[in-house]
């Protein structure tokens, strides 16, 4: 059977901007998603410091478990505002949704790495056993670091998108 022109999902010479915006869509869900796993993560690792002991007190009473933590919720709230503003700008077409989307992801994928590793940390290194769900984070934040352009590229993208911007 032959396909004719009618049977294209998109016009000719049109494939490279339905890919552009599906990949703003996908960088700004991937954002989203790495969100929610650092705030998981955060939680988890809240969790535990306020029950494992040491030294005959909580963990989360040491002033470098309470810096860790805080260093990682400062981590999910500036990651919850980009991927929040990379979701809108994409949502309403706004004229930097492809630098906000780029932004968003780099920001978020390292983010995210950098949370499920420190959870890790606080858990006393119990990164790979089957007690804890955190090697599952931490094997997907990773992941997502290279997920639809690593953090490098998507800034690389998104400092040419807004150079090349017309000045108003």
């Amino acid at each position: 059977m032959r396909l004719g022109p009618e049977h294209l999902l998109v016009s000719a010479g049109a494939g490279d901007a339905a890919y552009a915006s599906l990949l703003d869509h996908a960088r700004a869900a991937l954002s989203a998603e790495l969100v929610g796993l650092c705030e998981r993560v955060l939680e988890l690792s809240v969790a535990y410091a306020k029950t494992r002991e040491q030294f005959g007190r909580p963990i989360g009473s040491f002033q470098a478990i309470q810096h860790r933590c805080a260093d990682m919720l400062v981590k999910v709230e500036s990651s919850r505002s980009a991927a929040w503003y990379a979701a809108w700008a994409v949502a309403s077409q706004a004229d930097d949704a492809r630098a906000a989307a780029c932004l968003a992801k780099a920001w978020c994928s390292e983010a995210a790495a950098s949370v499920a590793g420190s959870g890790i940390q606080i858990h006393g290194g119990l990164g790979f056993t089957w007690e804890q769900d955190l090697h599952f984070y931490y094997k997907r934040a990773v992941a997502s670091e290279q997920a639809f352009g690593s953090p490098a590229e998507c800034r690389e993208q998104a400092a040419q998108l807004l150079l090349d911007a017309p000045r108003s």
